[in-house]
């Protein structure tokens, strides 16, 4: 017997199965109302348990810690650590909540809580943002993310993705703030064997206000060429402990505007 067949949609299958898995003599000798009222009932019990594993499905879950140990060889301390060992200087906790609210859109937050003593283990939201990604491989995202400054900006808090203890804080620590609010944008531009991509960026914090730049990087192989271009000035926040390090230590003022000029250039 030929004819033309119809698809079976996946939405429609379980009704299917849970209506022949019924008592079907029972079934057939009830009334209109009560058998829509029996199809309805089974459509709101297959929707509930459908939502409840997709929700499941498009929340997930992660962490990572890092314990550090450390002391300054001499009383000139280094990268915060002194004579006397600290276990607290460069160890941290963090959780991270990924969630998928449609196919292209998500939501990210990363709480990090910090052993260090300007943070002393309180817990602040280094990443919480909303991303979007358009069909031409355009990502957007909004909200507050780790600004691109360098390579491994998106997971310098995460040790064992690093080839160091720790960044190295001559290059890393320069930067007065790691994450800011606003935008960033990020296309990439396939090619046969290598790959091109562009992240232009800006927003603001207490600490620096008016970021802006454009990283670029190109991969081939194992090889990845990145430049970054940035700029910004310095905030209220930041301004008072400069201000207040000069006139404690004046003879540091020329080196103060150099690093700060640098960190604008980079």
């Amino acid at each position: 017997m030929s004819g033309k067949g119809y698809p079976l949609s996946k939405s429609l299958l379980p009704l299917f199965i849970t209506l022949f898995s019924m008592d079907l003599p029972s079934f057939a000798s009830t009334s209109q109302s009560e058998r829509l009222d029996i199809l309805e009932q089974k459509v709101d019990e297959l929707s509930s348990a459908s939502e409840g594993e997709s929700w499941a499905d498009k929340v997930s879950f992660n962490g990572f810690a890092t314990v550090m140990a450390g002391k300054a060889s001499n009383d000139a301390d280094y990268a915060g650590f002194t004579e006397e060992t600290s276990v607290n200087n460069g160890s941290l906790v963090a959780l991270q909540w990924n969630f998928d609210l449609t196919e292209n859109m998500q939501a990210v937050a990363q709480l990090v809580a910090r052993g260090d003593s300007t943070n002393n283990w309180k817990p602040e939201f280094e990443w919480a943002y909303l991303s979007y990604m358009f069909e031409n491989g355009f990502k957007v995202k909004a909200g507050k993310y780790r600004i691109p400054l360098f390579m491994y900006s998106d997971y310098l808090d995460v040790s064992y993705a690093q080839p160091w203890i720790r960044p190295p804080v001559e290059v890393y620590g320069g930067v007065p703030t790691n994450s800011i609010s606003g935008l960033d944008m990020t296309y990439d531009i396939e090619f046969e064997e290598s790959n091109l991509s562009f992240q232009p960026f800006l927003g603001t914090n207490d600490t620096v206000r008016n970021v802006w730049g454009l990283a670029a990087a190109y991969t081939m192989d194992d090889w990845t060429f990145r430049g970054v271009f940035a700029q910004g000035k310095m905030g209220p926040s930041l301004t008072s402990a400069v201000q207040g390090a000069i006139s404690v230590y004046p003879s540091v003022t020329g080196l103060t505007g150099q690093l700060f000029w640098a960190w604008r250039e980079i």
